[in-house]
């Protein structure tokens, strides 16, 4: 990996004193951040093998997290927004139908490479396994990660229940012409558990802690698609090799009514009594929660995955993320596979999210800058089980991020009182901004191109690869 000196007028640290530097410097070796301090005295403990980064302009900062996501593109794929469970449907039964290896891996890369260029370092990529591809399309999906040098914790996924309607299918099945039907029955058969964890623990004996940036996560579908049966052993498994669970919880109100109508309670309160719940725990969107599931949310440090521009698109609501901060509850934040533009910009969801948590009062007091980028960075990598990773400090694993600050910080002036974070969270676009990504001490990206793969390549790859796809689904 060689010996990086990273230069930069504002270093932003998340350290808990001097969090910013003026005229900073890093010192990478061995994927480790060996030093950070001023420029003038780091430079001095040279040689380097390389030297990145400008005095004068250029904001250095730990990656980002999109602690849920999935790789893919509504738009993309053929897909506008719907309410989610008219949505859901879609996906199953339309564009993930009939997925080959060659596109499940291009699509992985070319999604990972979307957030890579805008400043992610790891993602926490909730997969759907294809049981028809080799090793259910896992290995294809981690090799895309491995090219693009991007950490990933891969929540492989699972249910067992209640795909089309939340409760019992028999009337639904029943109402259904005879060939759709047929197809629905089959779609509905049994998942045989015992192959889906035999599958998982061949997945995490293979990959992870790969080249160290990979982990293997246990993902199951939610509340609604998951048997109490299957929780339980995902819970123990998860324990017994020590890793994370994530699932979708109350992502939309009909979600949410499942537990008083089918479990007597609600989810988050059904979850928590089987014992379900804890720090390894987070729960992806979270929309709809009473006060109390938050209570129970934050009293077993259970995490929270805000998601809002996907939430709107969807039709889903807004998240009570403010109350939850209230109360306690730890956050970190997700794209989810597709942000506002299309085009999976985290700081576009981080600013979104930023704005929808101010609530209406003349009492209102604004959630600081520097505290809402800890989360998406700070409680991000712990959501993602990725260790020692985050702050840019002595012996953290080095995920550093540049941003050009000239439109940041100039534009053509900034008031010097505002503190950097708070004109980043205000101003930074991925795609404009991020030029240079460095993960476990590798440089990923440099002067805003990916130096490990042909992104030009890889984009025509895909769009060939779709356009076949759409041909498929007209018919």
């Amino acid at each position: 990996m060689g010996r990086i000196l990273i230069r930069a007028n504002r270093i932003l640290t998340l350290r808990d004193q001097n969090d910013i530097l003026s005229k900073g410097a890093v010192i990478v070796a061995d994927g480790r951040i060996e030093a950070v301090g001023s420029h003038e005295e780091l430079s001095k403990r040279g040689p380097f093998d390389e030297e990145l980064g400008s005095l004068t302009r250029d904001i250095a900062m730990p990656g980002l997290v999109s602690a849920h996501h999935h790789s893919g593109n509504g738009i993309r794929d053929g897909l506008e927004d719907f309410p989610l469970e008219v949505w859901l449907p879609l996906v199953f039964g339309s564009y993930r139908a009939g997925l080959d290896e060659e596109e499940t891996y291009l699509r992985t890369l070319w999604s990972g490479l979307e957030l890579q260029r805008n400043g992610v370092t790891p993602v926490v990529d909730f997969h759907t396994p294809s049981p028809s591809l080799p090793g259910w399309g896992i290995p294809a999906c981690i090799q895309a990660y491995l090219d693009a040098g991007m950490r990933v914790s891969f929540g492989i996924s699972v249910g067992d229940q209640n795909p089309f309607v939340y409760g019992d299918h028999r009337s639904f099945l029943a109402a259904l012409p005879k060939a759709q039907r047929k197809w629905a029955e089959r779609f509905l058969a049994p998942v045989d558990l015992d192959a889906f964890f035999r599958v998982f623990d061949e997945m995490f004996g293979k990959f992870d802690g790969k080249e160290d940036i990979v982990r293997i996560l246990l993902t199951p579908q939610g509340i609604q698609w998951c048997s109490d049966e299957l929780l339980g052993r995902v819970k123990r498994k998860a324990g017994e090799v020590g890793t994370g669970i994530q699932l979708h919880v109350y992502e939309s109100r009909y979600e949410m009514m499942y537990g008083p109508r089918e479990l007597g309670k609600s989810g988050i309160r059904h979850l928590g009594d089987i014992g379900f719940l804890g720090p390894e725990v987070s729960f992806a969107h979270c929309i709809w929660p009473s006060e109390k599931d938050i209570s129970l949310v934050a009293d077993t440090a259970t995490a929270v995955v805000h998601n809002p521009s996907r939430n709107l698109k969807l039709v889903n609501g807004i998240a009570p993320i403010s109350v939850m901060r209230d109360k306690g509850v730890r956050f970190g934040m997700g794209t989810d596979g597709s942000s506002l533009n299309d085009d999976n910009d985290i700081w576009t969801e981080l600013r979104l999210g930023w704005f929808l948590a101010r609530q209406p009062s003349i009492d209102w007091q604004p959630i600081p800058a520097r505290e809402w980028m800890s989360r998406c960075i700070l409680e991000g990598n712990q959501i993602a089980m990725q260790q020692n990773v985050g702050g840019l400090e002595p012996g953290r694993a080095a995920d550093i991020v540049l941003l050009d600050g000239r439109q940041i910080f100039k534009d053509p002036v900034s008031n010097p009182d505002i503190d950097p974070w708070t004109l980043c969270l205000q101003r930074a676009q991925g795609g404009r901004d991020v030029h240079t990504v460095i993960s476990a001490g590798r440089v990923a990206r440099r002067k805003g191109k990916s130096v490990l793969v042909d992104e030009r390549d890889i984009g025509q790859r895909l769009g060939k690869a779709l356009r076949k796809r759409y041909g498929r689904l007209r018919k």
